[in-house]
């Protein structure tokens, strides 16, 4: 997935447009597979698409400025969201599955923020080996020594262990890159602030499996349980 996405990012700005698009479009499949069971329309997932594109075109036409007022509104939205699934104890809630489309559909478009700039590749694999420093260093830190649960009633594997594991990880690979020279100190603060969003990510979406009742998103990407992890 790394070698497809980082050659897809790498030839042309609209393969990183496309990328994020497809994205838009499985987790909304998914999404839309466990609040509706039996749903096998797709047309959720087709106006996940719709949305996405339509942010692509104005963003094609608004200057950038423009552009940061809607991430700031998306970000106001997905924190809404956000706090109601914490808050929620039953599945009625998500009986609508419409406001999860656009969480999902606005989240990928956000993507589109980088196509104001001409080398945007070293930034977009900056954010994502953070990501991915963060999820290396909760797992094996939560695995090997994890011990106290970080919200036992939402995702009883995630232990505080692995979410300081988790920081420490990424805080350390943004210093390796400052080391090196490759951006400033303050990306750690930056890595430190993206390790919060990602376990909060992850407890939002165990909040959803937990209200539905289900392990695995889908099976799409074997031990990985699907787009939306």
């Amino acid at each position: 997935m790394v070698i497809l996405f980082g050659t897809a990012v790498y030839i042309h700005r609209f393969g990183l447009l496309f990328t994020f698009g497809l994205m838009a479009f499985l987790t909304s499949v998914e999404y839309v597979a466990m609040v509706k069971p039996g749903n096998r329309t797709f047309w959720p997932a087709g106006l996940a698409v719709v949305i996405y594109s339509l942010v692509f075109i104005a963003s094609c036409f608004i200057e950038l400025k423009h552009f940061l007022l809607f991430l700031g509104a998306v970000s106001i939205y997905h924190i809404i969201v956000l706090i109601e699934l914490l808050l929620v104890k039953s599945r009625r809630a998500l009986r609508s599955y419409i406001p999860g489309i656009f969480y999902l559909a606005l989240a990928s478009a956000t993507g589109h923020y980088f196509q104001y700039f001409e080398n945007y590749q070293a930034d977009i694999f900056t954010i994502l080996f953070i990501i991915w420093s963060s999820d290396v260093g909760s797992y094996f830190i939560g695995k090997f020594f994890g011990k106290n649960q970080l919200a036992p009633r939402i995702s009883p594997g995630k232990t505080v262990e692995g979410f300081i594991g988790g920081l420490v990880f990424a805080v350390l690979f943004a210093g390796i890159l400052n080391l090196f020279n490759v951006l400033d100190w303050r990306l750690m603060i930056f890595a430190a602030i993206i390790h919060g969003f990602v376990v909060l990510g992850d407890l939002i979406e165990s909040k959803v499996k937990r209200l539905v009742n289900v392990k695995d998103s889908s099976h799409l990407i074997p031990g990985h349980g699907g787009f939306l992890d």
